[in-house]
């Protein structure tokens, strides 16, 4: 259900920002914003915290690192604001990309039961650790000053967001 709802808003998206002058960037960020779930943030501490388990979360991570953000972050990459980047340097760029390049590794390594050295594992767990309290606080840092949602000069796409989602 969620990758059904994640499609259909970002096809939403996609949609009025051809038909507002948005532009090309600015549509499909906003299209990532409205199409997406905070599924390992939140999803994963609240499957454990109520079902005991994380794997429930995994097929909604798998959908949006495999399917959705791919073919978004190649647009971001190919239209982007490099104006003195060469053709093959923008063609090329999708393959640089550390979050397309980290969820490739990702499933290579779950896809072949290798398993990672411990010199490798130990710093990124160390990292993940520090992920979700992190984030946590530059959300709440973030908030202060800030306008209500939907009460900003971009309320329009927050509407439109909440309302996609809701629908």
């Amino acid at each position: 259900m969620v990758s059904a709802t994640g499609l259909l808003s970002a096809a939403l998206f996609a949609v009025i920002g051809a038909l507002r002058p948005w532009g090309v960037g600015r549509t499909t960020i906003e299209a990532l914003g409205a199409s997406q779930v905070n599924a390992a943030n939140l999803g994963i501490p609240i499957a454990v915290y109520v079902l005991g388990d994380a794997t429930a979360v995994a097929p909604v991570l798998l959908f949006q690192l495999v399917l959705l953000v791919p073919p978004a972050l190649t647009v971001l990459d190919v239209t982007g604001p490099q104006r003195d980047a060469s053709v093959w340097s923008r063609m090329s760029a999708p393959f640089r990309n550390p979050v397309l390049l980290g969820s490739v590794a990702g499933l290579v390594v779950s896809g072949t039961g290798w398993s990672v050295p411990a010199v490798l594992r130990e710093p990124v767990q160390l990292i993940g650790g520090l992920a979700v309290p992190a984030v946590l606080l530059a959300y709440g840092m973030s908030l202060r000053g800030s306008a209500l949602p939907g009460r900003g000069p971009e309320h329009g796409p927050v509407l439109i967001a909440v309302a996609a989602l809701l629908g």
